[in-house]
């Protein structure tokens, strides 16, 4: 790997502590009148459309809720095919589909415990995270 800096492929979701590279986490916002957690970027509540929103990291924590395999990738797609995209259901609430790593699809099981992680992709410009889903213990 060169040592070139590596970027988040999506800071909006994905924050990684440069500094440390086992310090990473999903982002999103969290409604101050409801209570309802968002992945990503949002500027209002999905829930009861409230503006007052603040930012949280989430645990990364999460529930395998859904997953097929794709034999056909989007254009773009820089990792091997077939993959696992997977749904997870974070323990704040959201979900969050990403590639599912370290797994055959015949392994997997809904409700099976989850964890976000990441590779490297370094088929670009820059050396890029990007987030993947792994099977916990």
């Amino acid at each position: 790997m060169s040592n070139a800096k590596i970027v988040s492929v999506d800071p909006t979701r994905f924050k990684l502590n440069e500094q440390n590279d086992s310090d990473f986490h999903l982002v999103g916002f969290k409604c101050i009148k409801c209570g309802i957690y968002i992945f990503g970027p949002a500027t209002n509540c999905q829930q009861c459309t409230e503006r007052q929103v603040v930012p949280i990291e989430f645990s990364g924590k999460s529930r395998l809720y859904s997953f097929t395999v794709i034999n056909v990738p989007p254009a773009g797609w820089t990792g091997n095919t077939p993959y696992i995209l997977a749904e997870g259901e974070l323990l704040e609430g959201p979900h969050v589909l990403a590639e599912i790593v370290g797994m055959e699809s015949n392994e997997l099981a809904i409700n099976m415990p989850i964890e976000i992680s990441y590779a490297i992709d370094e088929s670009g410009k820059h050396p890029m995270a990007v987030y993947k889903w792994k099977v916990t213990n």
